[in-house]
Formats: C-alpha cells, sequence, structure tokens
C-alpha cells in the first residue's frame, strides 16, 4: 500500500528539525569563521610594512566576515520553529540586522547613522521573512554605497504611525537603486507577502508595512 501524503503536523516537525540543525552548524561554523577573522586582523597588524600581503589578509578578513553575516542570516531566516504567522518586531529584527553590518561598513569606510528603536509595536508577520526583507535592502544599499567615490554615510530612519513602519535607507552620496537588482528579488518578494512594499527614491531604499493589515498566511 502506497504510504499516506505528509500530514501539517508531520510537516511542521520537519521544518522545526530542519530549522534546528541549520541554526547548530551556522553556529559552529561561526566559531570557526570567528577565529579566521581575529587572525588575519591581527596578522594584517603585524605587517604594517608590506602593503600588498596586509591587502590579502584583509581581504582574507572581509571574506570571513562576509560568511559570518550570511550564516547568521541564515541563521535568522529559520528562526521560527515553523514558517507560521506571529507577532514580529520590525523595529528590533532592525536593530539586530545594523550590528551585524557595521563591522563591515567599517572596512568599506561607511559610516552608519540610524534612528531605529531598540523594540515597537509588533505586526502580524513570518520571522524570517522579516530578517531576510532587512538584510537584503541592507546589503543591497551597502554595496551601492561601498562602490562610490568616496563612500560616506548611510543612514537608517525608522518611523512607526498609527497604521504603517516605515524603514529607510539613504545613502550620501546618492546611488542609485533599481528593484530590478537581483540581489532585491526576495526582499521585494518578502515586503508583498507582508502586504507592505519595497520601492526606491532618490538615493534611497524605503520599507513600508502596515501594521493592521499584515501577513495573515504563508
Amino acid at each position: 500500500m502506497p504510504e499516506p501524503p505528509p500530514t501539517e503536523t508531520d510537516r511542521l516537525r520537519h521544518w522545526t528539525l530542519a530549522g534546528r540543525f541549520v541554526r547548530d552548524v551556522a553556529h559552529d561554523v561561526n566559531n570557526q569563521l570567528g577565529a579566521v577573522l581575529a587572525y588575519a586582523e591581527l596578522a594584517a597588524l603585524d605587517v604594517p610594512n608590506d602593503p600588498e600581503l596586509r591587502k590579502s589578509l584583509e581581504e582574507v578578513a572581509a571574506a570571513a566576515e562576509r560568511s559570518s553575516r550570511l550564516l547568521d542570516t541564515l541563521a535568522a531566516l529559520v528562526g521560527s520553529d515553523s514558517p507560521s504567522v506571529e507577532q514580529v518586531d520590525v523595529a528590533a529584527i532592525a536593530s539586530s540586522v545594523l550590528r551585524l553590518f557595521r563591522r563591515q561598513a567599517d572596512r568599506a569606510r561607511v559610516r552608519i547613522e540610524d534612528s531605529v528603536p531598540k523594540r515597537s509595536t509588533p505586526i502580524n508577520g513570518v520571522h524570517g521573512q522579516s530578517a531576510g526583507l532587512v538584510n537584503h535592502a541592507m546589503q543591497c544599499a551597502l554595496d551601492r554605497l561601498t562602490a562610490a567615490d568616496p563612500p560616506t554615510l548611510l543612514r537608517v530612519e525608522y518611523i512607526a504611525d498609527a497604521k504603517t513602519h516605515t524603514l529607510r535607507i539613504a545613502a550620501t552620496p546618492p546611488v542609485e537603486f533599481s528593484l530590478d537588482d537581483g540581489s532585491l528579488m526576495e526582499a521585494v518578494k518578502y515586503a508583498r507577502n507582508h502586504r507592505g512594499a519595497l520601492v526606491c527614491e532618490a538615493g534611497a531604499l524605503v520599507i513600508s508595512i502596515p501594521v493592521e493589515t499584515g501577513l495573515e498566511e504563508v
């Protein structure tokens, strides 16, 4: 006899086990990357008179930092034991993502200023999708500004009123953003899934998520 199709309970159990496995692996690999990053930074300080070797070591450190941040993002995307709708604090997620980006910004000579509170009024959403939305938008903005000459400032403004949570990521000097950018495809999808939007303004990416009409089903 053919096996019965998996039930919703079975699917959620498999998701939970997969999520815990990914988080455990990400944590262990991150510990190793931390050692690579630390030793590369220390070695770079020991060769001030060898610019080529110093640059190579800085590239190693930057690659370890990028890999570590990607693992943090992966862990965040499976932060919930199931893809169910829950109360999500977008400001808290944005604040956590910013902490991950500050070291990368320092290396690229980009200063980050923000007005993101530690907490705000929760909305209905999926934690992993909200984290992915903010992460993809921040990475795109930082990549564009890093390529500018000279890179200077990334300003992140958080505005919450009775109807909408808005996160405005603005670059100085102004750079061009396009939703056709491949790195923003997932972010656009996550915003729409939350009945919100990700739009491009002059020199800025703007995320808006409604308070009362948030995600109702995955």
